[in-house]
C-alpha cells in the first residue's frame, strides 16, 4: 500500500506542475503556461468573443519560437516568428473576427522542435486616438500600448512616436489584424515615424507602441495626422554635377541622366529616414547596376559607373523596403581617376579627403593579381571593377587589422580594370598605400 500511495502522490504532483496542459491545454486571458517540446508541436485553445483584441507571446531560450493562431474551423488567421525579443514570437494586438474557440500552435521556426517554453495569452486594452491629434502615454519596459482609430480606404496618415526614455518602435495593423507597416527610426534621432501611408480599406486600425529593444520604458507622445499625397517624381532630368531632393511615399522616383560613352560618374542616394536603394537602367529598361548600402550607414552609392554608350539612362530612387517613406537627396558627380594607370608590382600612396579614389590597370583574361590597401587612418575597403564597370571582387579586412586585400584574383576578361579605394562606409579621409602585384 505504501508503494501505491507514493505512485498516487507522484501523479498528483505531476498534474499540478503541468498546470494548464493537464486541463486539455485550455488557456484563459491573463494566463501563462510553461511547457516542453520534444521534437513536436503543442496546441492550446481559448474561448474568445468577436472584437476581442489579443496578444499571444511565446518565449524560449532553446529554440526559435514560432506561433500560429487558427479559428474554430482550423483555418490559420495569422502567425509570427520573431515579433518578440530576440527570436521569440509575439502576435500583438490581433482582433478576433468571431465568437468561438481558437487554437494556438506552439512550434519552432521549421515546425517540430525541442525545448522549454513559456506561452502567454492577454486581452489587450485599446486606447482610442482620433485623427489629427496627439496623446501622451507611458510604456512599461517589455510591454506594448495599443491605440485604435477608424478611417476609410484612401486616407493617408502620418503616425509619429517620440520619446526621450526609450527607442520608439511603431507598427500599424489593419482591420484584419495583419501588420501593414512598421518603423523604427523614421523620425528625428531614434524616434519612429510612419509617413504618408495610404490606408487600404474602411475599418478600425490598431497602432502598436513599443520599445525597439523590448526592455526599456518611459513617457512618450503618439501623434496621428492626415497628410496630402505628394506626386512621385517621374523622369525628371538630372545632369552630371547636379543634386536633386524629393520625398518618397512607398513608391519609386525616376530621374533621366544624359551622358556620353566612357564618362565615369558616382551616384549617391542619402536619407536619414529610410534605407535607400539605387538602380540604373539603360534606354531599353534593362538594369545595368544597382546598390543598397555602399554609402555611409544604410545609404546607397554606385561608385564609378562607366557610361557604356552615348544616350539617356534612368536612375531609379527607392527604398530597400517597398514601404519606405521620407526625404532624400540624389547626387550625380563626375568621377576622375587618381593619376596615371598604376603599374603592376608598384606601390602608390594617396590621401582621401572625404572621397574615394580610382586607380586603373590593364589586365588580360586569366591574369592573376593581388591588391593590397593599407591605412593607419581609416578602415580600408577595396572594390575591383571589370572592363564593363561591374564589380568583380571586393574586400574589407583580409589584409590584417583593418586593411583590405584581394588575393590571387583571376581576371575574367581583357581590358582596363578599376580599383576603388575607399573606407568601409564609402568616402573617407586619411592616407593610404595601394599595391598591385602578380602572385608568385
Amino acid at each position: 500500500m505504501k508503494k501505491l500511495g507514493v505512485i498516487l502522490l507522484v501523479v498528483v504532483v505531476l498534474s499540478m506542475t503541468t498546470g494548464v496542459q493537464a486541463q486539455d491545454n485550455l488557456l484563459a486571458y491573463g494566463e501563462s503556461v510553461n511547457g516542453i517540446l520534444d521534437n513536436n508541436t503543442a496546441a492550446y485553445t481559448f474561448d474568445g468573443t468577436e472584437g476581442d483584441v489579443v496578444t499571444i507571446s511565446l518565449e524560449s531560450d532553446e529554440f526559435d519560437a514560432y506561433l500560429v493562431l487558427a479559428d474554430t474551423e482550423g483555418t490559420e488567421l495569422t502567425s509570427d516568428d520573431d515579433g518578440g525579443a530576440d527570436v521569440n514570437a509575439r502576435i500583438a494586438g490581433f482582433p478576433l473576427p468571431a465568437t468561438g474557440t481558437y487554437t494556438i500552435t506552439v512550434q519552432g521556426w521549421g515546425g517540430a522542435d525541442s525545448g522549454a517554453y513559456t506561452l502567454s495569452l492577454d486581452l489587450v486594452t485599446l486606447e482610442t486616438i482620433t485623427i489629427d491629434s496627439s496623446t501622451p502615454g507611458n510604456l512599461t519596459g517589455g510591454t506594448y500600448s495599443f491605440y485604435s482609430f477608424s478611417a476609410v480606404a484612401g486616407d493617408m496618415v502620418d503616425i509619429t512616436l517620440d520619446s526621450d526614455s526609450f527607442d520608439p518602435y511603431l507598427a500599424l495593423n489593419g482591420p484584419d489584424g495583419e501588420e501593414l507597416v512598421a518603423n523604427d527610426d523614421g523620425g528625428d534621432g531614434f524616434n519612429a515615424r510612419i509617413t504618408a501611408f495610404t490606408l487600404p480599406v474602411d475599418g478600425t486600425y490598431t497602432i502598436v507602441v513599443s520599445d525597439y529593444w523590448e526592455e526599456d520604458g518611459g513617457s512618450y507622445v503618439l501623434g496621428l495626422n492626415t497628410t496630402v499625397p505628394i506626386p512621385p517624381v517621374i523622369d525628371a532630368p538630372i545632369a552630371i554635377g547636379e543634386t536633386a531632393t524629393g520625398t518618397l511615399q512607398a513608391n519609386v522616383h525616376t530621374y533621366v541622366l544624359t551622358a556620353s560613352a566612357d564618362e565615369v560618374v558616382t551616384i549617391s542616394l542619402e536619407s536619414d529616414q529610410f534605407d535607400t536603394y539605387l538602380s540604373v537602367l539603360d534606354s531599353s529598361g534593362s538594369e545595368l547596376v544597382y546598390d543598397d548600402d555602399s554609402g555611409d550607414d544604410f545609404n546607397a552609392m554606385i561608385v564609378a559607373f562607366f557610361v557604356p554608350a552615348d544616350g539617356t539612362y534612368t536612375i531609379e530612387v527607392s527604398g530597400y523596403d517597398e514601404m519606405s517613406f521620407g526625404d532624400y537627396t540624389l547626387a550625380v558627380q563626375p568621377t576622375a581617376f587618381s593619376g596615371e594607370p598604376i603599374r603592376i608590382s608598384s606601390t602608390r600612396t594617396g590621401t582621401l579627403t572625404d572621397t574615394v579614389h580610382l586607380h586603373m590597370f590593364a589586365g588580360t583574361t586569366g591574369g592573376r593579381v593581388t591588391i593590397n590597401l593599407t591605412s593607419l587612418e581609416f578602415d580600408a575597403y577595396l572594390q575591383l571593377l571589370g572592363p564593363d564597370g561591374s564589380e568583380v571582387a571586393y574586400d574589407d579586412d583580409s589584409g590584417g587589422d583593418l586593411n583590405a586585400q584581394i588575393t590571387d584574383f583571376v581576371l575574367p576578361a581583357n581590358g582596363n580594370y578599376v580599383i576603388v579605394v575607399q573606407g568601409i562606409g564609402g568616402p573617407d579621409t586619411g592616407s593610404y598605400d595601394l599595391t598591385v602585384t602578380l602572385p608568385e
